[in-house]
């Protein structure tokens, strides 16, 4: 969402989340993805499995999740940094998420799909 979100392009872009996952991946990270149910309607204007929606990232180095229809990903994600101790990269406050001002956080930037991720905090 990143590119989306500072204005770049009207909808999400695979070529950002790919970008990141190369980037971590780069770095010697385990990389895990956790979705929102809804993010193939973003992606691809249609719903699709998680393993659909794995092939398509096309990265099979990551570990990809989705959370099921009404169940948001941030408790999710927040509670799985917690137990492994994880960073989450995300441009994401999760002001509405106290425990997560405790957890490491990295954010980053995207434009035309590539992306580059800053020092975790």
């Amino acid at each position: 969402m990143w590119e989306k979100n500072s204005g770049l392009t009207d909808k999400a872009q695979l070529a950002t989340l790919q970008s990141v996952i190369d980037l971590l991946l780069a770095e010697g990270r385990a990389v895990k993805v956790i979705f929102d149910a809804n993010i193939a309607y973003k992606l691809f204007g249609r719903g699709m499995s998680v393993e659909e929606l794995t092939r398509r990232i096309a990265r099979p180095a990551a570990d990809v999740e989705m959370t099921a229809k009404g169940q948001i990903a941030d408790a999710w994600l927040i509670d799985s940094a917690f137990t492994t101790g994880a960073t989450i990269v995300s441009n994401d406050l999760y002001r509405d998420h106290p425990r997560a001002r405790f957890l490491s956080m990295r954010r980053g930037f995207s434009h035309g799909g590539v992306a580059e991720l800053l020092p975790p905090r």
